[in-house]
């Protein structure tokens, strides 16, 4: 089975607490150690996190920027084709719809 560093510096710290050791300085600098490589596991998995955030909201920003303008020209699309002749016909009074239906 696959042992990460950070398992292997606590088990160091439990064996030296076991074993009774009063080399209080190596304690200390495995302990050290242990903290500085989590700390460092910490950070690069949440600057991960981050940059898949960034990233996704990037892409989402890109894609509207993108499709906006087909966006606006199928809106223009109804407005020119069928809700202006529409309205024209409810003001002639030939339209089965009312002003406030269109609307």
């Amino acid at each position: 089975t696959f042992i990460s560093k950070e398992e292997r510096a606590a088990t160091r710290v439990q064996q030296l607490l076991r074993l009774g050791r009063k080399n209080y300085q190596t304690l200390r600098s495995v302990q050290k150690r242990a903290a500085i490589k989590i700390q460092r596991a910490w950070r690069a998995h949440h600057a991960r996190v981050c940059y898949r955030m960034i990233r996704k909201r990037r892409l989402l920003a890109e894609e509207l920027l993108e499709t906006e303008p087909t966006y606006l020209g199928f809106l223009n699309v109804l407005v020119n084709l069928y809700l202006k002749p529409l309205r024209e016909m409810v003001k002639a009074g030939m339209s089965f719809l009312t002003e406030l239906e269109i609307s």
